[in-house]
């Protein structure tokens, strides 16, 4: 089995310690980008998101594919550290 190019960019650039990075990091095919809170999977190098932690669930960004039961919303500001 042939090693696919997005998995050679990861494996070469994450050890560098900025992330995951993208192969595709344009906005998906409905146009929507990658934000700060998204949860989702890589799938041939492009990033498809599930939905946003950091906003509501009645957010348009979350509405799509709902979120988890039980969903609360992540504030970095709750955080003590």
């Amino acid at each position: 089995m042939s090693v696919k190019p997005w998995d050679i960019y990861v494996e070469e650039l994450l050890p560098i310690g900025y992330g995951h990075p993208l192969w595709m990091p344009e906005p998906d095919s409905n146009g929507r980008q990658v934000f700060i809170g998204d949860v989702g999977w890589l799938k041939a190098g492009a990033f498809r998101a599930l939905f946003n932690s950091m906003e509501d669930a009645d957010h348009p960004t979350n509405q799509e594919k709902k979120v988890p039961v039980g969903f609360q919303m992540f504030r970095p500001s709750d955080l003590s550290i």
